[in-house]
């Protein structure tokens, strides 16, 4: 047996409504959770109320999307309240909120309140994703018109906005080194950020890609993809040269977790082995270790299944507590 570098979320009698959106501090201490009503929660790691806002101030319109900022050593943006004093030193927990109403807000934990926004969209054009470069220094946009925007957390300017089509984008990613985007409508689509030109396409997902992770494994960059009602995740080799790739490439490998997918995680096992986590819509989560090193013609089973149960207090029951996200926790590996 070994420990597995997991952290999970599951909800008792007082909690049981399922989270509409998630997203988990970079040391995985806290989670900020929205709920139905706009209110967003961040919980400690202790199941305790850390803090909680509520955008109606602010916002009139629904969160759709959030990401929290994956470095803690920016400074916070200046704040344009008039009134609010800003501690240059200080470093900054921001969590990028998109909305429904085509703008992006900036969370401050520490300030406990929206420190600036962007416009990534008209106001009738929804944000469907957010999230953020590795380098911490921009904050990437996906529409339902099919744009992407990419905005500079430090000078607050729009760096490049560009059309990926005319289907919605569900999600987004970006390789290790910030160079590329991948962004998910029904098909899976590679472009060059710095000229914004599409390098490779990937077809195989019949439904709408809601979730993508991007994992760097022996100097090549792999993509993991879900979409709607899937039950396996689809593994991709990005092959990225000067010219871009006219023919969509093949799938590399294939998990099969033969349950409906809620959400993923992964990251490296040293050199030779990768994690990843699926947390089922049935409340369970599921870990796969394998290898990237040759191309899988047979699905990849799950390793483990973790099941959470709890008694009744007269111990004749025991129920089936459902999780309703993990997160991977580098730190432990």
């Amino acid at each position: 047996t070994c420990a597995l570098p997991i952290c999970l979320i599951h909800f008792y009698k007082r909690l049981q409504l399922r989270m509409s959106l998630f997203n988990y501090s970079p040391d995985g201490s806290r989670v900020a959770v929205t709920s139905a009503d706009g209110r967003l929660t961040i919980w400690n790691n202790n199941s305790e109320i850390y803090q909680q806002f509520s955008p109606s101030a602010h916002l009139s319109s629904k969160i759709t999307s959030l990401a929290w900022c994956p470095a803690s050593h920016l400074k916070t943006p200046k704040k344009k309240t008039k009134g609010v004093k800003e501690n240059e030193n200080s470093t900054a927990d921001i969590i990028a909120l998109g909305t429904s109403s085509g703008s992006v807000l900036l969370y401050s934990v520490n300030q406990g309140d929206v420190v600036t926004r962007f416009e990534a969209a008209p106001a009738d054009v929804k944000v469907n994703c957010v999230i953020w470069s590795n380098s911490s220094q921009s904050v990437i946009v996906a529409a339902e018109d099919g744009t992407v925007s990419i905005f500079c957390i430090m000078t607050l300017k729009l760096l490049a906005k560009f059309k990926t089509g005319k289907e919605p984008i569900h999600s987004l990613a970006i390789t290790d080194d910030d160079k590329h985007i991948i962004s998910g409508a029904r098909k899976i689509q590679v472009w060059e950020v710095r000229k914004q030109t599409l390098q490779q396409t990937f077809v195989g997902h019949s439904s709408e890609v809601l979730s993508l992770r991007c994992v760097f494994y022996k100097g090549e960059s792999f993509i993991l993809s879900t979409a709607t009602d899937d039950r396996y995740i689809s593994v991709w080799k990005l092959n990225i040269g000067e010219k871009p790739r006219k023919k969509a490439d093949p799938v590399y490998s294939t998990l099969s977790v033969n349950e409906t997918i809620d959400q993923q995680e992964s990251l490296k096992l040293g050199e030779e082995e990768l994690l990843t986590s699926v947390t089922s819509t049935e409340g369970n989560v599921h870990l796969f270790r394998y290898s990237l090193a040759e191309k899988s013609s047979k699905p990849i089973k799950a390793t483990n299944t973790i099941k959470i149960t709890n008694k009744n207090s007269d111990k004749s029951n025991i129920e089936s507590v459902p999780v309703r996200a993990n997160h991977l926790d580098r730190k432990s590996v």
